[in-house]
């Protein structure tokens, strides 16, 4: 079976080319493009990653994580973003990302992160 994904992202051609690219890996991705819908989306879902984008309107990825880790104590994240900030990556981590990742993204590093994260092969 394979692994489900949750990608949230509120630029639609982004978060659409990262559901197909993680799509055609051979994974289960669907996309949130607000805070509200992926939080929705949650309370549906369980799926085994989460990869958030920093910036999502008033609220952040962070906020996203920080969410749902009481829902979700089993669920990977990954957060990314287009801007470099070393306090928004060390908060990640400290919310319990496995990684964080500048736009634009590399595929093939963004592919072999989401294979590590989840504990597959790349």
């Amino acid at each position: 079976m394979a692994h489900s994904i949750l990608v949230v992202d509120d630029d639609h051609a982004a978060l659409s080319g990262l559901v197909e690219l993680l799509k055609s890996a051979g994974y289960a991705a669907t996309g949130s493009r607000s805070f509200d819908e992926a939080v929705r989306a949650l309370t549906t879902t369980n799926p085994d990653l989460l990869i958030a984008d920093v910036r999502l309107g008033e609220y952040n990825g962070l906020h996203l994580l920080l969410r749902s880790r009481d829902s979700h104590p089993g669920m990977a994240s990954i957060v990314i973003s287009a801007h470099p900030d070393p306090a928004i990556e060390r908060e990640a981590t400290a919310a319990g990302a496995s990684a964080f990742l500048l736009k634009p993204l590399r595929l093939g590093e963004f592919l072999a992160t989401v294979a590590r994260v989840l504990g597959t092969r790349p």
